[in-house]
């Protein structure tokens, strides 16, 4: 995952993208009722939320958030709508450790 990390990290720094990525005050979650809003985070000209799924090091990419202490989601895979249900899914390679 280092060099994910590495390689992402380079990606947004090139073009000088990580002036623009928000990055939470407090972490690893910061609550949903502290988030700022859109407008807010566009006033700070803070434009860019990068999550992802494995991976994230806040100490060194503060910026790359840890997607499953943010974002949620539900069953993509489902092909029969009676199977839908707002269960939060975390897909099989995902670590305990990950989650």
């Amino acid at each position: 995952m280092t060099e994910y990390r590495s390689r992402l990290s380079r990606m947004l720094r090139q073009p000088d993208l990580t002036r623009l990525t928000y990055a939470p005050p407090t972490q690893p979650a910061l609550p949903p009722a502290r988030w700022l809003t859109l407008k807010q985070l566009i006033m700070a000209q803070r434009r860019i939320i990068a999550f992802t799924s494995a991976g994230a090091d806040i100490g060194s990419v503060p910026w790359l958030l840890d997607e499953f202490f943010y974002v949620f989601e539900t069953s993509f895979e489902v092909t029969d709508p009676s199977k839908f249900t707002c269960a939060a899914h975390r897909p099989g390679s995902v670590g305990e450790s990950e989650r």
